[in-house]
């Protein structure tokens, strides 16, 4: 069966936050538990409180979710993760590879735990 990437319900967003494991960086942060499905389920959350504007926190979740993508393909990490991505500053503010290189570092030290 092929490792496939899906998006963690938002049923389980609130069980993450709460009894989740942390891995803390200066831009964001990882929150994970391990699950019984097959497979990584993530999802990136920007707080209201970084930007009022839906605008803006779409356009950098999409940002954010393009280099985890991108972090996923080349880690080739065979976990099984509810992963969750929080966002701690503004990061429209950085540029693509800043973003790209810290994502990347957090899904490889996610490997090694």
């Amino acid at each position: 069966m092929p490792f496939v990437f899906t998006k963690l319900p938002n049923d389980l967003i609130y069980v993450v936050l709460k009894s989740g494991k942390a891995v803390d960086f200066t831009n964001f942060y990882f929150k994970y538990i391990s699950n019984q499905e097959m497979g990584l389920r993530w999802q990136v959350v920007f707080s209201l409180k970084i930007d009022k504007r839906a605008c803006v926190r779409n356009k950098n979740k999409r940002i954010v979710k393009e280099c985890v993508r991108m972090a996923l393909v080349n880690a080739r990490t065979n976990k099984n993760l509810d992963l969750l991505i929080v966002i701690k500053k503004r990061i429209d503010l950085l540029d693509f590879k800043t973003i790209k290189t810290e994502i990347g570092q957090g899904i490889n030290k996610l490997n090694y735990l």
